[in-house]
């Protein structure tokens, strides 16, 4: 399964700062995922899953996917989840 990482700085806790300035999740595809043709499929707080073709993925310099999490999904006080199968 991928491995889902939230950034959010070092210490964890999404401030209003970071907020405004978009906070990503970087997912790391499992050995043996074919980038061309395989698919992710994810979910932020549980909300509607979201499909996207890797072929058309964002990556980052480690090989990473980056996926930009919504500021609406950002709530004080509250835990952001991101699920990636």
């Amino acid at each position: 399964a991928p491995t889902v990482l939230i950034d959010s700085g070092e210490d964890d806790i999404i401030n209003a700062d970071e907020k405004d300035a978009g906070v990503t999740a970087t997912i790391e595809l499992p050995e043996g995922t074919d980038l061309t043709a395989d698919s992710l499929v994810i979910s932020i707080n549980g909300g509607e899953p979201q499909t996207i073709k890797l072929s058309d993925a964002t990556f980052d310099e480690s090989g990473k996917v980056v996926v930009s999490i919504p500021a609406s999904a950002i709530v004080d006080g509250t835990p952001v989840k991101v699920d990636a199968i």
